[in-house]
């Protein structure tokens, strides 16, 4: 046995009771260590923890028995279910894994690559994607949404399942205190009731007919009201005040770290409750969770305008520009309102280490909110690249 997995199996071994659900909880000294020595912007954040809000979840993984991965023990700091963030782009992550769900169950997971999305003609509250002539390949939108995480894709899958439909499900796994009720880029309130979609095969047949719903029901921040930032811009104009946030998209990054650690290594790690994935949509959802812009099939992305890192953050890139070699990361990141984030599940496929990795950090400026004034590119992805690299090297240290 490796030294690696004989220290692995020694401490679930003494934490068994403490952990009945099979996953050994430890405590935060390690990440602290880690962070420490990050780099500037780790420490910066580190010594005004409660400012940026930092809540950072790390679970490290070993082999199992069947050649896939378990996970081992788990590091945490600042997390908070209770704590609203700006969930922004995490919502597109269970979203894909409902969408897959219904092609599992409807048996049409098989002739994924030929299905199309029609939407009907009335007024959509939020952006939808160019017309196309017999609707919009489905996968296209599918790898859109995670790889270059496009919000127009994700809003005509929206239309698709509908806010009923999800949160319905979303709380049979367990997943009730996350929020995905609103489309993104919508002005008007967060229940503008349902377009009428349909799937269609190649000859135009439907296969999946999901009708419209004029009325659906409020989904409103689960733990009170959301109160955000000392002003709000709107319009050109200042408002005075904390903006409330109720109405608007939230997933607890317990929650969003569960749901990674799942999709994005292709399998259930734990024992809560999974997602009804078919064997084929786990490991596609997978694998386009992986994908870089320049690797995706459909759509095609021109590496000029999308960089290897364009959506996922936590590693930097190498002299050429491009993730490190033998890295499989797959990941949704998210950015909004100050608030920055990424979510991933890393395998060094040299080395055979793989861990989960989320982190959410608010680099709001100035405490007004909606302003677009926030340090994204000084702090936030520097930290988050940090933050990744230094985890992968601790990770590699321990063979």
């Amino acid at each position: 046995m490796r030294r690696r997995d004989a220290l692995t199996a020694l401490a679930m071994a003494i934490s068994a009771i403490a952990a009945p659900r099979g996953l050994a909880l430890a405590g935060d000294d390690l990440l602290m260590e880690v962070l420490r020595d990050a780099g500037p912007q780790s420490r910066r954040i580190l010594a005004s923890v409660e400012e940026f809000e930092l809540q950072i979840l790390w679970t490290r993984c070993v082999r199992a028995p069947d050649g896939g991965w378990r996970a081992a023990s788990q590091h945490s700091s600042g997390v908070q279910r209770r704590r609203w963030f700006a969930a922004a782009s995490f919502v597109k992550l269970p979203l894909a894994a409902l969408l897959l769900e219904q092609l599992c169950a409807r048996g049409l997971i098989d002739k994924v690559d030929t299905l199309r999305v029609k939407l009907d003609t009335g007024p959509a509250c939020a952006p939808l994607p160019a017309a196309a002539e017999g609707g919009w390949p489905l996968l296209r939108l599918l790898r859109a949404m995670c790889v270059v995480s496009d919000n127009l894709a994700y809003n005509a899958l929206y239309e698709l399942l509908g806010s009923d439909a999800i949160h319905r499900r979303l709380g049979e796994l367990g997943l009730g205190d996350c929020r995905i009720a609103a489309r993104l880029g919508c002005g008007g309130a967060n229940r503008p009731g349902k377009l009428a979609a349909r799937v269609l095969d190649a000859a135009g047949k439907t296969l999946w007919d999901s009708p419209r719903n004029a009325s659906e029901q409020p989904q409103l921040f689960p733990f009170g009201r959301a109160l955000k930032g000392r002003a709000w811009m709107e319009g050109g104009k200042q408002i005075d005040g904390a903006h409330d946030f109720s109405d608007s998209n939230f997933m607890p990054l317990a929650d969003v770290h569960r749901m990674m650690l799942e999709l994005a290594s292709g399998q259930p790690l734990g024992d809560a409750p999974a997602f009804a994935l078919c064997p084929a949509a786990r490991a596609l959802l997978a694998q386009i969770m992986a994908l870089t812009p320049r690797a995706c099939p459909d759509p095609v992305y021109a590496p000029d305008q999308f960089a290897d890192d364009h959506a996922k953050w936590l590693i930097p890139l190498d002299g050429a520009g491009h993730l490190p070699k033998g890295l499989s990361i797959a990941s949704k990141n998210a950015m909004s309102y100050g608030y920055i984030g990424d979510s991933a599940f890393i395998v060094d496929q040299a080395r055979d280490v793989a861990f989960g990795l989320t982190a959410m950090v608010f680099v709001d400026r100035d405490g007004v909110l909606n302003d677009g004034n926030y340090a994204y590119d000084e702090i936030g992805r520097p930290f988050l690249r940090e933050l990744g690299a230094a985890v992968l090297a601790h990770e590699r240290r321990q063979l």
